[in-house]
């Protein structure tokens, strides 16, 4: 009879509180260290301004926990933009307060230990300066004002000494400055608040790597937020004592960054992860993930590795067919799932695509853009669609469906409102530059180049036409794309009515066929009727998107007036925590 399994020891969980500059001794010793299934330092300037500004006013920030176990981990030898010393005792890992701890140590030791090669993302975030004149934590990116002194001067006597021998030095002959006294009385008191400051904190101990990764889950699913790749990377995360064995976090950054070197923009990380996840059978809307059984979990992680490559490839090629239909880069691309339909596809393809299969992708890629299909739709109905592409129309020569969509569905209106984070604004986008853009000059603005821009400007990259326009009835006209060209005179504040009006007569229809303005809206505009302006261009841009759509297989609105869109906030669907 096979011997039941003994249950996990329980951790032993040791709570404390201690001083700032206690924790910062740690730091210095190299006794605390991030292992490594965690993710990197996120944090930016603002959110490191406001941590010590709640010291200063002694504000709780929270519990930092750290896991102590006896066995040798994978670990970092890094803490924000500091090299750790090695010691030859036990170490804390932190579990749940990275962000933190590595602000208060990268600013507070900055001058103290060695730096890392590893920070190259904003070195110059770790010089926090509080400027007592206006009583704030700051950063200066020239030479700071006489108030102003370095946070890590203010840790101990020394630098407290020197700032205020700077600050209140008179030259002689020289009246004692109030104000100069004012500031060294603010600088005293914050130097008092570091100095007093204590940090709840609770040690960890364990030699279970699965119940660390648990407990580290748990806490940032409840406290911080945590994102879904992190979660799963950490629960598939394997180690053997010091050797890392997998984990997911870094094929995911290696994917990332192999699609950012082809120009097509940045992704968000669950993007890959779904490919992943899909790729490997499993449900990409899951986000329970440390409630699967530890069987389940292990076999999920034997197939990650082959689901990594299968992702990869079909993103990839993913990303070189919307280039084919015209969608350059992650800004003009209606929603990020489609982009995981593709991939899926593309990820289990044997060999080449048929034309049918090709066709029936850009059917349902611009059927989905325009009929907003992924904007109303549950997880279950994306998830049809998903399954449906990678294991059933990969492997057909001349399918004419995908399961979860009605590819006869009308179109959504054309857009009331100029907003990119709309799918449908992205998709008309999309169809504005499939031709050439000509600038006031008649020179030709290549749709690679304006869809460059609008990747690194986003919303700034169209300009307004007209500044005012009298609305009729409920239709907000001034904030219609109609309202909007591509910005082809970048550096210029003023509308784009100005150089309009004042186009050579020899290149006027040129120029203004190119931007989609007839002949009759460009007289209503020279006639100062901006309202008569956009109700035409509408229709020139309601007859672009039809043609397009008669090409594309997508059935055409029935209304003929604009309609509100849906605005995809985090242009994603969200996750849902049904399984």
């Amino acid at each position: 009879m096979r011997e039941a399994a003994r249950p996990e020891e329980a951790p032993e969980i040791t709570p404390q509180v201690l001083h700032l500059r206690d924790l910062l001794k740690w730091v210095r010793q190299g006794r605390v260290r991030v292992p490594n299934f965690q993710r990197d330092f996120t944090w930016d300037r603002p959110r490191m301004l406001n941590l010590f500004d709640s010291i200063k006013k002694q504000y709780p920030i929270g519990t930092l926990l750290f896991w102590e176990s006896t066995k040798p981990r994978p670990m970092s030898d890094a803490l924000g933009p500091l090299c750790l010393p090695e010691i030859s005792g036990g170490k804390l890992l932190v579990l749940d307060g990275q962000q933190r701890l590595t602000t208060l140590a990268g600013v507070l030791l900055f001058n103290e230990l060695e730096r890392s090669s590893a920070d190259d993302r904003d070195p110059k975030r770790w010089l926090i300066y509080y400027d007592a004149a206006v009583d704030v934590f700051t950063y200066f990116d020239d030479a700071p004002p006489l108030s102003a002194v370095r946070v890590v001067e203010l840790m101990g006597t020394k630098g407290l000494y020197s700032a205020a021998q700077r600050i209140m030095a008179s030259a002689p002959g020289e009246e004692p400055d109030p104000d100069r006294s004012k500031w060294m009385e603010r600088i005293e008191a914050v130097s008092a608040a570091l100095a007093a400051y204590r940090v709840p904190l609770v040690i960890f101990a364990t030699d279970s790597l699965r119940l660390a990764v648990e407990s580290f889950t748990r806490l940032n699913r409840s406290g911080q937020s945590m994102g879904p790749d992190e979660m799963f990377s950490a629960l598939t995360y394997t180690a053997d004592d010091e050797l890392e064995t997998f984990r997911l976090a870094k094929h995911i950054d290696s994917i990332l960054s192999e699609i950012m070197s082809t120009g097509f923009g940045k992704l968000d990380r669950v993007v890959v992860l779904r490919t992943v996840l899909l790729a490997a059978e499993l449900d990409p809307f899951r986000t329970e993930w440390d409630q699967l059984a530890q069987e389940t979990r292990t076999d999920a992680t034997k197939k990650l590795p082959a689901a990594i490559a299968e992702a990869r490839r079909g993103l990839l090629s993913a990303i070189e067919f919307l280039r084919t239909e015209g969608i350059q880069n992650s800004r003009l691309l209606p929603y990020s799932m489609q982009l995981v339909g593709l991939a899926a596809f593309f990820g289990r393809l044997q060999g080449a695509p048929t034309e049918e299969q090709k066709a029936l992708l850009r059917r349902w890629l611009w059927v989905s853009a325009f009929t907003e299909g992924f904007g109303g739709l549950n997880p279950s109905r994306i998830l049809l669609q998903l399954k449906d592409l990678r294991d059933v129309i990969s492997k057909q020569n001349a399918p004419t469906s995908v399961d979860g969509i009605d590819l006869d569905a009308p179109a959504h209106p054309f857009p009331e409102r100029y907003d990119q984070r709309s799918a449908r604004v992205r998709a008309l986008l999309c169809v504005m530059l499939r031709e050439s853009t000509l600038k006031p000059d008649g020179t030709p603005v290549d749709p690679s180049k304006m869809a460059a821009d609008v990747l690194e400007r986003g919303p700034v990259a169209l300009v307004k036409v007209c500044a005012r326009v009298e609305n009729r009835g409920k239709a907000p006209l001034m904030s219609s794309p109609a309202n909007r060209v591509f910005d082809v005179t970048p550096g210029k504040r003023a509308q784009a009515k100005g150089w309009l009006l004042a186009l050579d007569p020899a290149q006027r229809d040129d120029i203004l066929r190119s931007h989609h303005i007839s002949a009759q809206a460009w007289q209503s505009l020279s006639a100062g009727d901006h309202r008569a302006f956009v109700e035409e261009r509408i229709v020139t841009l309601m007859d672009l998107e039809r043609n397009f759509m008669a090409e594309k297989g997508v059935v055409p609105p029935r209304a003929t007036q604009p309609a509100p869109s849906a605005i995809d906030v985090e242009d994603d669907v969200p996750l849902s925590e049904e399984v």
